[in-house]
Order: structure tokens, then C-alpha cells, then sequence
């Protein structure tokens, strides 16, 4: 693969002159036992006078204590239809459209198996878009027969239910240095 390829891959680029405006994130995980999974809204403006496709490569951590997402889906949420991707080593690559002068919005979920129940989700990737989200809303939802030992951002602990609870971070001109790393365990 040439440089310039594996350039395109890395980076949401602004391609042919083209450009959208990655503004916006809320991120739901779940965690498990043994998985934990992400639930992201994503949310793109076109400032233009015209449509704009930009090609988006959506990255996973994956190392030994993570595997690769054993489930993934894309959706455009405005329209509520599954987006066609394809799968790279650590990442799957996919379109995203928005039409003139207009907001797209996408999820992505995936489901990571975690045996070593730590998770990473990467943030650092918003500096390749040269500048911060507007806003990004966190949620971590675990059972109550699971700590988190260990966040390496702060979040406000929310009681949501009998069974489960929920940790916030909410966060406006958001740039993050460091990506959310999550370790939890069974309670003694």
C-alpha cells in the first residue's frame, strides 16, 4: 500500500476540496462480564452548496486484551438505513453524505468481547479534524454486580436503576489528549 493510500485510510479527510464539519459525539457503552458495548451518534455539517461524500475510517482499540468488535453496525440515523462498510485490521471504513447546507447524523455500534474487562475507546482521533466537538456527552452503563475500578476521565456517577447505574461526562469544546479508558470488576 503506497503512502498516500494508507494517508486516505488514517485520517477523515477533506477530499477533492471537499469538507463536512465533525461537531458533535453522545457515546453510550454498556459493560459486562465479559463485553462491553458502544452505542455512537456522530453528527456532521455541510457548510456548502453542495452534497459532500467523504470517506470515514472509524478505528477500534484492539491489542491482546481486545479483540476486534465481534458485531458492527452503521446506520445513517436521518434516513434509519444500515450503511455498507468495510473492514481494515483495526477499523472499518465507510461513506458518510450530507446533503447542501445541512446536518447528517450516524451511529455506529459495535460489541467488543473484553476478558480482561478493560475497555478503550478512542478519543484522540477528534485532533485529526483539526479542531474540538462542539459537544460530547459520555455514558457508561454498568450492572451493580460490577465496579469500575479505574476511568481515566471524570465522570459523574448518575443512580439510574435498581440493577444498573450510569456515569456522565459531559463536554463542550471537547479535544481530548487521551483516549476513555474503563476498568471494571466483580464485587467482593
Amino acid at each position: 500500500m503506497s503512502l498516500k493510500r494508507t494517508f486516505l485510510i488514517l485520517l477523515p479527510l477533506f477530499l477533492y476540496g471537499q469538507s463536512i464539519h465533525f461537531f458533535r459525539e453522545t457515546i453510550h457503552i454498556n459493560l459486562t462480564d465479559d463485553h462491553c458495548q458502544v452505542k455512537g451518534i456522530y453528527y456532521f455539517k455541510n457548510l456548502n452548496n453542495y452534497s459532500v461524500t467523504q470517506n470515514l475510517s472509524y478505528p477500534f482499540a484492539v491489542n491482546n486484551a481486545l479483540p476486534f468488535p465481534d458485531s458492527i453496525t452503521v446506520k445513517d440515523s436521518l434516513k434509519g438505513q444500515k450503511i455498507n462498510y468495510v473492514i481494515g485490521k483495526s477499523r472499518v471504513n465507510f461513506l458518510v453524505k450530507v446533503p447542501p447546507k445541512s446536518v447528517a447524523i450516524y451511529t455506529v455500534y459495535f460489541r467488543q468481547r473484553t476478558p480482561e474487562r478493560q475497555m478503550e475507546y478512542l478519543l484522540t482521533t477528534t485532533q485529526n479534524w483539526n479542531r474540538p466537538l462542539d459537544r460530547a456527552d459520555f455514558y457508561i452503563k454498568r450492572p451493580k454486580h460490577l465496579n469500575i475500578v479505574k476511568l481515566s476521565h471524570p465522570f459523574e456517577l448518575q443512580e439510574t436503576g435498581g440493577d444498573h447505574q450510569v456515569y456522565v461526562m459531559r463536554k463542550e469544546h471537547f479535544m481530548p489528549h487521551n483516549n476513555l479508558k474503563v476498568q471494571w470488576a466483580g464485587k467482593k
